[in-house]
C-alpha cells in the first residue's frame, strides 16, 4: 500500500476519507469508514457461506 515502504515498525494509518461504495470500482480501497451493522454482517456472512452470492 502507498506510504507504508518506509515504516520501521507499523503504525495504523487513519484516513479522513468517508467514500463508501455499494458495488465493486475495480481497485482496493483502504480508507476508514463507519462499522456496518452486525446483525448485516452476519447475514452476508451466512450468505457468503452458504454460497448464494460470489
Amino acid at each position: 500500500m502507498h506510504g507504508t515502504g518506509d515504516m520501521k515498525s507499523w503504525k495504523p494509518i487513519h484516513s479522513s476519507n468517508k467514500k463508501f461504495f455499494d458495488t465493486y470500482e475495480g481497485y482496493i480501497s483502504s480508507h476508514d469508514f463507519e462499522r456496518a451493522d452486525d446483525k448485516e454482517l452476519a447475514m452476508v456472512a451466512e450468505l457468503i457461506r452458504k454460497n448464494k452470492i460470489a
